[in-house]
């Protein structure tokens, strides 16, 4: 007998979302949505996400709301400093390009 093999959950049915998939279903970089979520973690951000571990999942349809409360015309201070953290170069060593 062959296993069943369960099919995929799209992504807009899901409840918690990686930060790929958040990123897939918002527009928005991995690298921000990680960055928020480890903002949210150490220093009280209000981004909708929770750690399972070392994993963290955001939560959709808060990610959702989220995501029109942001998208009013107004960014606020942390949000600032997000996106320029996450323009930031890496530190270190550039990678070699192959």
């Amino acid at each position: 007998m062959e296993a069943a093999v369960p099919a995929a959950v799209p992504i807009w049915q899901k409840y918690l979302l990686t930060p790929d998939e958040a990123a897939a279903l918002s527009g928005l970089s991995p690298s921000f949505i990680r960055h928020a979520g480890l903002r949210a973690k150490n220093d009280g951000y209000n981004f909708p996400c929770c750690w399972i571990g070392m994993h963290m999942k955001v939560n959709r349809i808060l990610f959702e709301k989220w995501l029109i409360d942001k998208t009013d015309g107004h960014r606020d201070f942390k949000t600032e400093w997000l996106i320029k953290e996450t323009d930031k170069p890496r530190r270190g060593r550039p990678r070699k390009v192959r």
